[in-house]
């Protein structure tokens, strides 16, 4: 099937902006988050990261939600059924709406209960903590309440939209941090600017969808479609189960590291998933141009082209991922520093753990977003949910037994990779998409890119000590890595591929190239 120079063009217009964005708010988040660090102090910010891994322990269902009704929006706007794409919306705010009341109900009652009878918090905060729980649920709920929004301009592949918001959000938060020396208790005023920020952005995407898609988030007069609710209350049923175990598992390693150790292992493990937060928006924003566009290609039935476009996705994604990661790994001392000039001794193990994590994780989205988009998830899910519900057991069998904390990234780890040959079952029994070939276009490939990588970085001994030598060391290794790309990441085809359409770009034009059969001619 042939794809139209639109669809491209928009594609890769989709993709700059996101990367404008994040540039822009990785630059403002990496000066924010140092600024913030020295504000509450390093106790204050395992406080912070602690009580927040509480609050947001129901993130899952969050997560499940908004994947549910992200689906149903994307096949609804790609095939053109505005009346669709309207339940779609309908359904989710009432979806979103019932979880904010279930996440309220738990919070102030075993979230609370939890906060004062099990958490190790310090002497000095006890006066403050309970404030705090309270403005960073609210602040959660209130998030919540801007996802079916966002989604819709997702679905309406408006990034450049998210991308100002990305921006604007970046900005309050770092002027939030900057008004902090207006509050008597730090750690209180950066909850309720950080409320308030939300709630700024709230207001802003229900006026942007309420403009420009009136047809699909007007919900007066109340229309409901039950049947649509119930088709979408099942899909959710089973992402659910996959996927609490994650979001249990991203916000109880948090409290099991409070349980065992103390609150500054925990800001030393808030402080690299900071890191890796940010570091995973570069992949991110690859991968969010590019979902809508898979879900079409999959609705459509175009398995040729499905199946090239899913591999392509994957092995760029972790390409793209790497030229972050390996600057990191190759100046670890200084990038920790630059945060808190006296890192907890767990902060450098951590950080190679999660970033290690991340690569393995970047093949994920193209392949659980193309299941998705089938419609038959009740296999995955279910066996999804059973793997990752390991990965806690583990940690707290590791950390029992008195092994380091960074074991609790071991099981995380093994489990992600059993999760990975599921997806690919998957995949082969729901597309058709043949394991060995993802393993020959993608897994080796990349992996033979990788490894060379971690060998050049031991080998040339990169230790930055000022901010210029990290943009120096930085460049040259994603040159070298660039090379290996080149030579041994990528196939002829891709390579032709890509050279074409940078040459026909800067000539002004696109090339009439097309995709048939997984090929590109």
């Amino acid at each position: 099937m042939e794809e139209t120079a639109g669809e491209r063009l928009r594609v890769v217009t989709n993709t700059f902006a996101l990367y404008l964005r994040m540039f822009v708010s990785m630059g403002i988040s990496i000066y924010a988050m140092r600024l913030l660090l020295s504000r509450l102090g390093w106790d204050g910010y395992g406080v912070y990261t602690a009580v927040i891994s509480l609050v947001t322990i129901g993130g899952f269902f969050n997560g499940a939600l908004q994947n549910t009704v992200q689906r149903f929006l994307n096949v609804e706007v790609g095939q053109q059924r505005m009346e669709g794409a309207r339940k779609a919306f309908f359904a989710g705010m009432v979806m979103f709406g019932c979880l904010s009341l279930l996440i309220l109900l738990l919070g102030e009652s075993v979230g609370r209960w939890y906060l004062h009878s099990r958490m190790q918090i310090p002497e000095m905060f006890h006066g403050e903590v309970e404030l705090l729980y309270q403005l960073l649920l609210a602040g959660f709920l209130i998030r919540m309440l801007q996802l079916p929004y966002y989604m819709v301009i997702i679905a309406f592949e408006r990034m450049e939209i998210i991308a100002l918001a990305g921006i604007l959000e970046s900005v309050m938060n770092l002027g939030s941090i900057l008004a902090l020396c207006w509050f008597s208790s730090p750690l209180i005023g950066y909850a309720l600017l950080t409320v308030g920020n939300v709630l700024i952005l709230l207001l802003i995407y229900i006026y942007y969808c309420s403009r420009h898609y009136p047809e699909v988030v007007q919900m007066w007069p109340l229309r409901s479609d039950r049947t649509y609710l119930r088709r979408m209350s099942v899909f959710s049923g089973w992402i659910i189960w996959g996927s609490c175990a994650a979001g249990i598992v991203q916000q109880g390693m948090g409290l099991l590291v409070n349980h065992f150790g103390s609150v500054s292992i925990n800001a030393a493990l808030g402080l690299c998933q900071q890191i890796s937060n940010a570091v995973n928006v570069f992949v991110t924003n690859f991968q969010t141009a590019f979902c809508p566009h898979l879900v079409k290609t999959c609705t459509r039935g175009d398995r040729g082209d499905l199946h090239y476009l899913v591999c392509r996705t994957a092995k760029y994604s972790f390409f793209l991922l790497s030229l972050i990661v390996f600057p990191i790994l190759g100046n670890l001392d200084y990038v920790i520093t630059f945060f808190s000039r006296e890192p907890h001794g767990y902060t450098k193990i951590f950080l190679c753990f999660s970033l290690g994590f991340l690569l393995l994780n970047s093949f994920a989205c193209p392949l659980f977003t193309t299941i998705h988009a089938t419609g038959r998830i009740e296999f995955y899910q279910a066996t999804v949910g059973v793997l990752m519900m390991l990965i806690l057991p583990l940690a707290y069998l590791f950390l029992k037994l008195g092994f380091p904390f960074y074991f609790i990234f071991v099981g995380q780890i093994l489990v992600e990779t059993a999760v990975l040959a599921l997806r690919l079952y998957c995949m082969k029994k729901l597309v058709q998409l043949s394991i060995w070939q993802f393993v020959r276009e993608v897994m080796l490939r990349t992996g033979a890119v990788a490894a060379a990588m971690v060998a050049a970085v031991l080998l040339l001994d990169f230790q930055a000590q000022t901010f210029w030598e990290l943009v120096l060391e930085s460049i040259v290794i994603d040159l070298i890595l660039l090379i290996l790309v080149a030579a041994i990441g990528m196939s002829g085809s891709e390579s032709r591929f890509l050279y074409h359409l940078a040459l026909s770009r800067l000539k002004g034009g696109w090339p009439a190239c097309r995709t048939t059969g997984g090929k590109t001619e």
